[in-house]
C-alpha cells in the first residue's frame, strides 16, 4: 500500500512496513530510556557535587530552595568579600537599587502606586531604605548639632547684662525651688564666668520668681519644670545628643499618625491603611535623604541658595507625589497638600515634646 502524495518517507516506510516501524519505535525507545538516564545520572551528579540546600539538604537547582527559601550565596570567604556580601544583602546594592532610585527621583508617588499594584520584586525594600536614609540623617545630624554660645562681639554685652541683672537676682527664692542637687548645679553655673548667657538666664530667672510656698503647698509641676531647665543648662551639649538620640523613635511612631490622616484626607479613594503607610514611607524617605542634603549645605550665600531650591523642590516633590498616587485634580490636590502639611506639623509637636520629655527624664 502507497503513501499519499507527500508523506514522509519515515511515515510511509511505517506504514509499508509494520516490522520496521515496530523495530523503530523499540530504537526510540531505547535512545529516550538512555537521555532520561544520562539526565538522572547528570542530576545525581549535581546534586553530589553540592547542589543539595545545606541548611534543609533538598536538591537545590536553582538559585533558592525551594523547601526552605535560603540562597545558595555563602559566606565562607575573605572578610572583604564577607563585609561587600553583607552590605549588598543589607541594603540590596544591585539593579533593584539603583531603579528604586531613579524612579524615585524622577516619578514622585511611582514606588507607593507599584507597591499596590503588587509589584515588589523589581524594587529596593522600603522598610530598608526607610531605616538607611533616617540612620544618615540622624547621623548627620548628630555630628553638625552643636550648642553654641553668643557670639565673640556680644559677649561683652551679656556680661554687662548679667552683672546688672545680680542687683534684682533672687537667688536663695530659685535656690529653694530646687532639689538639692539641682541647688549644686545652680552654684557652679553662677560661678561660671565662660558661659555668660547661661548666667544671665538664671539670674533673670531669680529676679522674676517669688519666694516659695511652704513645702507641702509647693507646685510640684514648677519645681520638676524649673529641676529640668537647670539640668538642660548645666551640660546643654549631653541634652542636645539626647534629643537627637530620642528623636529618630518618635519619628518612626509618627508614621502611623501621617499614615491616618492620609487615610482621613483619602477616605472616598477606598484605599487600605497599608497602602497608606507606604506612601509616608517613601515621603518620608525622600525628606530625610533631603534634610540630610541641607545639614551638609555650607553656611554662606551659595549654600543659603541651594538649601532654598532643595525646600521649594521638596515641596514640590510632595505635591507631584500627592497627585500621581491618589490621581486627585490640581486644585484639589494643592488644597490636600496644603492642608497636610499644616496638620502634621502640627502633629509632629507632640511627638517632640515626648522626645523632649524622655530627654529630660533621661539627664
Amino acid at each position: 500500500m502507497a503513501g499519499a502524495p507527500g508523506t514522509p518517507p519515515a511515515v510511509a516506510s511505517v506504514l509499508m512496513f509494520p516490522p520496521v516501524a515496530k523495530a523503530n519505535g523499540r530504537a526510540l525507545g531505547t535512545q529516550s530510556g538512555a537521555k532520561r538516564n544520562m539526565l538522572k545520572a547528570e542530576g545525581e551528579a549535581g546534586v553530589a557535587l553540592g547542589s543539595r540546600c545545606p541548611n534543609c539538604g533538598e536538591p537545590r537547582p536553582h538559585r533558592f530552595c525551594a523547601r526552605c527559601g535560603q540562597s545558595d550565596r555563602s559566606y565562607i570567604r575573605s572578610l572583604p568579600l564577607m563585609t561587600w556580601e553583607f552590605l549588598r544583602e543589607t541594603f540590596e546594592l544591585d539593579s533593584r537599587l539603583l531603579r528604586t532610585l531613579r524612579t524615585m527621583a524622577l516619578r514622585p508617588g511611582e514606588l507607593p502606586a507599584e507597591f499596590s499594584r503588587n509589584r515588589r520584586a523589581s524594587y529596593s525594600s522600603p522598610v530598608r531604605l526607610y531605616l538607611f536614609a533616617s540612620i544618615a540623617f540622624f547621623f548627620v545630624l548628630s555630628l553638625t548639632a552643636e550648642f553654641d554660645g553668643p557670639e565673640p562681639e556680644r559677649m561683652q554685652a551679656v556680661r554687662e547684662r548679667a552683672l546688672a541683672a545680680e542687683a534684682d537676682a533672687n537667688v536663695p527664692a530659685l535656690r529653694a525651688w530646687l532639689p538639692p542637687a539641682q541647688t549644686a548645679k545652680l552654684d557652679e553655673m553662677l560661678s561660671r564666668p565662660e558661659y555668660p548667657g547661661v548666667r544671665l538666664f538664671l539670674l533673670e530667672t531669680a529676679g522674676e520668681i517669688a519666694a516659695p510656698e511652704p513645702a507641702e503647698e509647693m507646685n510640684a509641676f514648677v519645681r520638676f519644670a524649673l529641676a529640668q531647665v537647670v539640668d538642660v543648662l548645666y551640660r546643654p551639649s549631653l541634652a542636645l545628643d539626647r534629643l537627637v538620640d530620642n528623636l529618630p523613635i518618635s519619628m518612626f511612631f509618627m508614621l502611623p499618625a501621617y499614615a491616618l490622616l492620609l487615610q482621613l484626607f483619602y477616605r472616598r479613594k477606598q484605599r487600605y491603611y497599608v497602602e497608606h503607610l507606604m506612601f509616608g514611607v517613601h515621603i518620608h524617605i525622600v525628606a530625610f535623604m533631603a534634610f540630610t542634603a541641607l545639614l551638609l549645605v555650607p553656611e554662606n550665600a551659595v549654600g543659603d541658595t541651594v538649601g532654598g531650591l532643595l525646600t521649594l523642590c521638596l515641596l514640590a516633590y510632595y505635591y507631584l507625589a500627592l497627585r500621581r498616587y491618589y490621581g486627585d485634580g490640581r486644585t484639589l490636590t494643592a488644597a490636600k497638600w496644603f492642608g497636610l502639611m499644616a496638620t502634621y506639623t502640627a502633629m509632629l509637636a507632640p511627638g517632640l515634646l515626648l522626645a523632649m520629655f524622655a530627654t529630660l527624664y533621661s539627664l
